[in-house]
């Protein structure tokens, strides 16, 4: 129902000023769309301006749960009011109650994009590091080396050549056992048999 219609309706019982009515949601109007609903424009509340009080109050009164009426053919006729008399609020206060629903909404949509935003972005990162380690696997096995790092006789191959082996992503190195100096110099008789040895 449009705001002139429900203003045609409401005439006869007052003098009506303004009229908000509330626009149903975008979301739920795709959806609605999508299952095959109507393309008119839904409204899912408002409310109504009375010039005078006791005219707001009377129409709250007599019309509450009643059918609207008007023409028997016409669309609204079988339709039930749903009225009530809200004292004490003024125009300003729904505005900005209305205001502040729209700011609400506005910060819970900010705070979703964000979110998502921010999962999209882990998302790619998980991504980037799976093709990265895939690529590193790739250049293993063309080397032929085990992707696990578990084949044996590579490993003993780099240990025999003395060059330091790749496992896992890291290098290891061969170590040499050290001899202390004492070890390495030869007894006092080994040098006089050395030099008898070559002389005989």
């Amino acid at each position: 129902m449009k705001p002139a219609v429900l203003r045609s309706l409401l005439t006869p019982y007052g003098d009506v000023g303004r009229i908000f009515l509330t626009p149903e949601d975008s979301t739920a109007r795709t959806q609605r769309l999508r299952n095959g609903g109507t393309r008119r424009k839904l409204f899912l509340d408002g409310w109504v301006e009375f010039l005078h009080k006791r005219d707001a109050k009377f129409v709250a009164e007599n019309l509450n749960a009643q059918t609207m009426g008007g023409k028997k053919r016409g669309r609204w006729h079988d339709e039930v009011w749903n009225i009530r008399y809200l004292s004490g609020v003024k125009w300003g206060n729904l505005v900005e109650q209305i205001q502040n629903e729209n700011a609400e909404r506005a910060a819970r949509l900010r705070f979703e994009i964000a979110q998502g935003k921010k999962e999209n972005k882990a998302f790619l990162e998980n991504v980037e590091r799976g093709k990265i380690v895939s690529g590193i696997e790739a250049t293993r096995r063309k080397r032929g080396e085990d992707v696990d790092g578990a084949n044996e006789t590579a490993e003993a191959v780099q240990e025999t050549e003395g060059k330091p082996k790749r496992r896992k992503g890291r290098l290891e190195f061969s170590q040499h056992t050290t001899t202390s100096k004492a070890l390495r110099k030869p007894e006092p008789g080994q040098d006089v048999n050395k030099v008898l040895s070559s002389v005989m």
